[in-house]
């Protein structure tokens, strides 16, 4: 009963600082965001919608979307400040779409005449965006936003080396390379899952020792904390990597023989606990919608969860073959980088190391920790199977959901052999040779 009121007050607290930030947010007068705005807008019509920075990756921005949130930002409807911070209204000009209507306005003086609400996300990066708009444009955000990346990224890898996690730095590096930083920083769209994805590892590393980060409480926080700042882009990393991290260091901490039996147990506790959030943050916006503005808010909903889950009226777009489709097109979308031959060869040079090393032993590296890491490294590919319209449509983003699979392969290598190399002072060489013979079929004697 302790445990269920904590978690009511964690959910019930994160919910009212949230509306209480959007409320604040709302409160800036548009007057102040305008010119930022109309010189951001300029921009944009110079790239284009979706620019692509380099032929030789993945690197497609989203400046259609960056549009839209540039669009939200400087919403002027003339409704109360409750309803605006809960509906999220934006204009468009003419029959443009939300895309170009932000450079049909500024840029050739077109007149915004359409006014809709895009009220089913929290859109809780208003709260940051709104008064970043205030002093900077959207070039200089940009800037912002891959500097303050940088930083936390440095810091994950100053805590893995201070915490004595020394060999998840190069995993973690690799992994965030392949995320493509110059695209996450420079696109507003994809940066919020990256944020909270890399706040809460560090929340793991500063607070490793704490009861409460080995509850399912952290994970409900992180859920809803992605569900107030995401709109749908990769929310899984922002389970996956720390998930991969905290099992990581419960594996290191304590050995025991039934390890995939508690890491199964802690996973589905951790990762009901993010469902819960990530699912709860959701819907109090979708009743906080219903009971304060007369949106059409459950139409919406359905529509949109029919379409993103491919179960819309269209018969192709539930089958298996698209799914399937879908799935590839993130594969070949996420490894299309240089930094892929760096996945693969931390893979082979730890492989071919530690086979030529401990030869018979590698059979006890595969234990249950390393299990419970690998049954996490392959939630993407069942995301991505579920949400099959969006992964397919959105394959230039969406793919950023297997830097979980990536990261968790090679923390799954590096766990396994870890246990052969704990497990090589307890077995002699005459237990390796007769655990050889016996899988030889015979007898060393003979």
């Amino acid at each position: 009963m302790k445990s269920l009121l904590r978690y009511c007050l964690v959910f019930t607290l994160i919910v009212l600082i949230g509306f209480t930030a959007m409320l604040l947010a709302y409160s800036i007068p548009v007057e102040s965001i305008e010119n930022n705005v109309a010189r951001s807008a300029a921009d944009i019509s110079e790239e284009g919608p979706y620019p692509v920075l380099f032929d030789i990756c993945t690197s497609k921005l989203d400046n259609f979307t960056d549009s839209w949130i540039l669009l939200m930002a400087r919403d002027d409807t003339a409704t109360n400040l409750l309803d605006r911070a809960l509906c999220v209204y934006y204009h468009t000009s003419g029959s443009s779409n939300t895309g170009t209507s932000l450079v049909f306005h500024y840029a050739y003086g077109e007149e915004f005449n359409n006014i809709y609400s895009y009220g089913r996300y929290w859109h809780g990066d208003m709260i940051i965006v709104k008064p970043l708009l205030v002093f900077w444009d959207y070039s200089a955000i940009r800037v912002i936003n891959g500097v303050a990346q940088f930083v936390l990224t440095a810091l994950v890898v100053l805590l893995l080396f201070v915490r004595k996690y020394k060999e998840l730095i190069i995993p973690y590096l690799i992994s965030y390379l392949m995320m493509m930083p110059m695209s996450l920083s420079m696109c507003l769209f994809y940066s919020p899952c990256f944020y909270v994805m890399s706040l809460s590892v560090l929340c793991i590393l500063v607070y490793k020792s704490s009861r409460w980060v080995y509850t399912g409480i952290l994970f409900l926080a992180i859920g809803m904390m992605t569900s107030y700042f995401d709109s749908l882009t990769f929310p899984l990393v922002t389970f996956g990597i720390p998930c991969l991290f905290i099992t990581y260091i419960e594996q290191r901490n304590t050995e025991s023989d039934d390890a995939f039996k508690t890491g199964l147990l802690l996973f589905i506790r951790r990762g009901a606990a993010w469902c819960i959030g990530y699912g709860g943050m959701w819907i109090t916006k979708w009743i906080m919608l219903w009971f304060f503005t007369d949106h059409p808010v459950w139409q919406d909903i359905k529509n949109s969860l029919f379409l993103r889950s491919g179960l819309s009226d269209k018969d192709t777009d539930s089958s298996l073959g698209i799914r399937l489709e879908g799935i590839l097109r993130n594969i070949r979308s996420w490894f299309y980088t240089p930094v892929t031959l760096l996945f693969i060869f931390f893979l082979v040079v730890i492989l071919v190391l530690y086979c030529a090393k401990y030869r018979c032993r590698i059979r006890n590296g595969v234990k249950g920790a390393s299990a419970s890491l690998a049954l996490v490294s392959f939630l993407p590919f069942a995301w991505l199977f579920i949400v099959s319209n969006h992964s397919f449509i959105h394959e230039w983003f969406a793919n950023k959901t297997l830097v979980v699979f990536t990261f968790g392969t090679m923390v799954s290598f590096i766990s396994m052999f870890k246990n052969a190399q704990t497990a090589n002072a307890s077995i002699s060489p005459n237990m390796c040779y007769n655990s050889r013979d016996k899988l030889m079929g015979g007898d060393k004697r003979q």
